[in-house]
């Protein structure tokens, strides 16, 4: 694809990820923001469109790492089983010890930070339980149908029937959730300050913000690779089967 100012965000990141450095870099929301334009996006941050499309082509160009998966045209079933064993069992495990650190800091230091820590362990301890009941969502419901859908256009068959009629009914439940889990994010980074502890912040404390950090940018790739591949491909995938 040629990147242009009518070029979405989601499109290009997914076909260039060499380019999320550059949304990351300026704090583009490339998932859930992912319908945005390149030149509606750069107006409502106040970025040079031109600009930002430049260095965008030119991180385009860039050749891919060794290893690099082209999720745009591998099996479903394969993004699929890189999604749950990359992103979901990363949030599994570290979810249970970052809820453990954000009571603790709240039960220490929120006397200090009264206006801050109460509030970042209220939102934390939603987003988890939303991110828990998505992610079951996702392993039974929708990567079943998805897999089924693949399977059946290999073997030259029609459209197998689901309970939940079209594909794009769960899809549109998952996207929703993801605003929601982005909304969360947002709230956090602006509750930690970009995630920099006060500096006589304690271990456990740093170890919270750092904690947090590091799933913001899994949970980040995470809805990227749903919202800005995934999705796109099941839903037309159904269409072809349709046909």
């Amino acid at each position: 694809m040629t990147i242009t100012d009518e070029s979405t965000i989601g499109s290009v990141a997914a076909s260039f990820p060499s380019t999320i450095s550059i949304f990351q870099r300026y704090k583009i929301d490339y998932c859930c923001g992912g319908g945005k334009t390149l030149h509606r996006s750069a107006s409502e941050m106040g970025i040079d469109p031109e600009n930002l499309i430049g260095q965008l082509i030119q991180a385009s160009e860039q050749k891919p790492v060794d290893g690099h998966q082209d999720w745009l045209q591998a099996d479903l079933t394969d993004l699929i089983d890189h999604i749950l064993n990359t992103h979901h069992c990363y949030l599994r495990q570290e979810i249970p010890p970052l809820s453990e650190m954000a009571a603790k800091v709240a039960a220490v230091h929120g006397d200090l930070f009264p206006e801050k820590l109460p509030l970042l362990e209220t939102v934390f301890s939603g987003l988890v339980d939303e991110i828990t009941e998505h992610l079951i969502k996702e392993e039974q419901i929708l990567f079943p149908i998805a897999i089924q859908m693949e399977n059946a256009q290999k073997n030259g068959q029609s459209l197998p029937e689901t309970h939940c009629g079209s594909v794009s009914n769960p899809i549109r439940v998952m996207i929703y959730e993801h605003d929601n889990a982005g909304s969360a994010l947002g709230q956090i980074r602006d509750l930690t300050g970009d995630y920099h502890p006060p500096e006589s912040a304690c271990n456990t404390f740093r170890g919270l913000y750092y904690g947090l950090a590091e799933l913001e940018k899994d949970l980040l790739q995470h809805i990227h690779l749903e919202n800005n591949i995934l999705f796109p491909r099941v839903t037309e995938l159904e269409k072809q089967l349709n046909r």
